[in-house]
């Protein structure tokens, strides 16, 4: 747990750790050179399982969080924030699952959106499918809340936070692990995530937006993915929500699929963003929903059951400003 000037809510998120029906753990903390209360809240607490660290001074947060890493010599590792508040049976459930499903590297959840004064807003949906689906949506959004996050311990894999991003540096993170180990969530709540009253600032989401195109940028070229300045801002069209014209965008889902042999997981993430994207902004009419269906004829896409049922109730929520369905 890293924490700095976090006086207001860590005693509520050790105690949310300390009351795990799963016991066998060491909650290792890092001060990060706070200067209001913070140690004091921490030293409170008197439980063997609880190591206490401070840094020299205020190192932020991308090298406390390496620095835990280093700290950590369990078998596996739990990430929660001093602000957040973990359910009495998180560890337990991430546990069973790790150990029951070796192949995993990655085990994150559900969460329930909190404001400052605990109360609730709303429950966040990540995908809980196919591994390999998880991989093709993590090319637009992070799929992990970090609080809910059980992972194994990689110590000897290298694993860093990149100090490259000052924001967003833990969907770096898990793209860095994924290609290489299945990840999945719990299809059950295991972690409240609070929200800051003072919301981010209008540069600050701007900045979040870039470093997010940066690092997905970054990881289609690991991918040897190489777009052209077209193909890249109808990319960054898809991941911030932003209307897309059908001449730019046949050509870049032509070259993605392409790319991955034509995944049935990649057609299926790609028309359901798309078909969002579309009925979204601002001009919602059935012009659009013929543009996608002339997309889904253009891509091959063979609906399934399931494919049918979420394209049609996505377009008469959105038509229709109703809430059927809930995604990510």
């Amino acid at each position: 747990m890293a924490a700095y000037n976090a006086e207001k809510y860590i005693s509520e998120a050790i105690q949310s750790i300390l009351d795990q029906t799963f016991t066998d753990f060491e909650l290792i903390i890092v001060n990060d050179g706070s200067t209001d209360t913070t140690k004091e809240k921490i030293k409170a607490f008197d439980d063997p399982r609880i190591k206490y660290y401070e840094n020299e001074g205020n190192c932020k947060i991308i090298f406390t969080r390496n620095k835990l890493l280093k700290l950590a010599k369990g078998k596996y590792i739990a990430w929660l924030d001093a602000d957040d508040i973990s359910t009495k049976n998180r560890l337990l459930e991430q546990f069973n699952f790790m150990e029951n499903n070796q192949e995993y590297g990655i085990c994150g959840s559900w969460a329930i959106l909190i404001d400052e004064n605990g109360n609730k807003l709303n429950e966040i949906w990540k995908p809980i499918s196919n591994s390999e689906s998880i991989k093709f949506q993590m090319f637009f959004s992070n799929n992990f809340i970090t609080s809910s996050v059980f992972m194994k311990n990689f110590s000897g894999e290298r694993y860093q936070f990149s100090d490259k991003w000052t924001l967003g540096e833990d969907y770096n993170f898990w793209l860095n692990i994924i290609p290489n180990y299945k990840s999945t969530n719990i299809k059950k709540a295991l972690t409240f995530y609070r929200i800051n009253s003072s919301g981010a600032t209008l540069n600050g989401q701007n900045k979040m937006d870039e470093n997010k195109l940066e690092i997905i940028d970054n990881h289609l070229n690991n991918h040897g993915l190489i777009f052209n300045e077209i193909e890249k801002e109808t990319h960054s069209s898809l991941v911030l929500n932003k209307y897309i014209t059908l001449y730019k965008l046949i050509p870049y889902f032509q070259k993605l699929l392409l790319h991955f042999h034509h995944s049935i997981f990649l057609k299926e993430i790609l028309l359901d963003r798309y078909t969002k994207n579309q009925i979204r902004n601002e001009n919602r009419n059935f012009k659009n929903i013929g543009e996608i269906l002339y997309v889904t004829k253009k891509m091959s896409f063979r609906f399934n059951l399931v494919s049918f049922k979420r394209f049609a109730l996505l377009i008469i929520e959105n038509l229709f400003h109703l809430r059927i369905y809930k995604t990510s």
